[in-house]
């Protein structure tokens, strides 16, 4: 059976990190119209770090220029340790250097369908060709 991306999200707790105020309300809207749980958004590297280390997200959204890039690098290393899945935003439609994030990789602009339809991958952890039929 196929799931329109524009219902709701399975139960879900995200965790936003976004230096720039207006991303950060963008995504914070997109994902709470589709009934995920919000945690942030925060800002920093600092603060994402500090979350991750006092509450429990299904997954992740950041952006590959978080404090210049090197916030980015650091933020993906400790997702992959803990097993955390992330969706990397970025400008460029090529994505980061592989070398310096890992996970789902998302170019701005995006649609709303596009943005939700990554977050369910992420938090069901299904291929897309998966998670469109569902």
């Amino acid at each position: 059976m196929y799931r329109n991306p524009m219902e709701q999200l399975p139960t879900s707790r995200i965790l936003i990190v976004e230096e720039e105020e207006i991303h950060s309300d963008r995504l914070f809207a997109s994902l709470q119209k589709a009934g995920a749980e919000i945690t942030g958004p925060v800002g920093s590297l600092e603060a994402a770090l500090l979350v991750l280390r006092t509450e429990r997200v299904c997954a992740v959204l950041f952006t590959a220029n978080l404090d210049r890039g090197e916030g980015a690098k650091k933020l993906s290393a400790s997702l992959e340790a803990q097993r955390i899945p992330a969706l990397v935003i970025d400008w460029s439609p090529m994505g980061p250097p592989a070398e310096w994030v890992s996970g789902e990789h998302l170019a701005w602009p995006f649609s709303y369908a596009t943005l939700i339809a990554a977050v369910e991958r992420l938090v069901t952890g299904l291929p897309e060709e998966v998670a469109g039929l569902i």
